[in-house]
């Protein structure tokens, strides 16, 4: 029996090759779940000697092995080898194509965060107090830093997009404004 189990170990996943240079990984679970992970055509061969599989974390999904060491391997570790720590642009832990990853260190990690799920407001950084909406934006290990008041959340949420450029450059994990909601906003900064 651990022959077999061996051997299941060492069985490539499945795969579809995409025209656009993208390879699907597929990874079964043993619900029966399938979870597609990208990667790059280019990288097939080196991931190819693994049996991946899916590791599913609080807000994410990430392809996952175990090298014949016993430890856990990564596949963005193996697409970006010697990085401290590889990031996703997209957040989408199963897209490991190289346009997707970058290095990145702790710091740069949590400047690219997402915003929390409690807060009163829909955006990142904006905090609904009585009428108004408050911006704010926490910089390397400092404290919080009161950005402004404003009477929209929109206008709170485009507050914090500009100062988070402008601090964390690439790094920044900025709110995502409707379009309608933003063109009346460039609308009311030209009156």
């Amino acid at each position: 029996m651990p022959d077999q189990k061996r051997h299941y170990k060492k069985t490539p996943n499945e795969c579809a090759y995409c025209p656009d240079g993208t390879t699907i990984i597929f990874l079964r679970r043993r619900t029966g779940q399938t979870f597609e992970c990208l990667i790059d055509t280019q990288d097939y061969e080196l991931v190819r000697a693994y049996r991946w599989r899916v590791a599913l974390l609080k807000h994410s999904a990430y392809a996952v092995t175990t090298t014949d060491e016993g430890k856990r391997l990564n596949l963005s570790t193996l697409v970006c080898p010697g990085c401290e720590l590889v990031l996703y642009r997209n957040h989408n832990g199963l897209d490991n194509r190289r346009s997707n990853l970058y290095p990145g260190s702790q710091s740069q990690k949590s400047k690219h965060k997402r915003k929390h799920k409690r807060l009163t407001s829909r955006f990142k950084g904006v905090h609904k107090v009585g009428d108004t909406f408050i911006t704010t934006i926490k910089a390397d290990g400092e404290g919080y830093d009161l950005l402004g008041r404003f009477s929209t959340e929109v206008e709170a949420a485009a507050c914090y997009n500009e100062e988070a450029r402008k601090r964390f450059g690439e790094f920044a994990c900025l709110n995502e404004i409707p379009e309608e909601q933003a063109c009346l906003l460039t609308l009311a900064g030209n009156s």
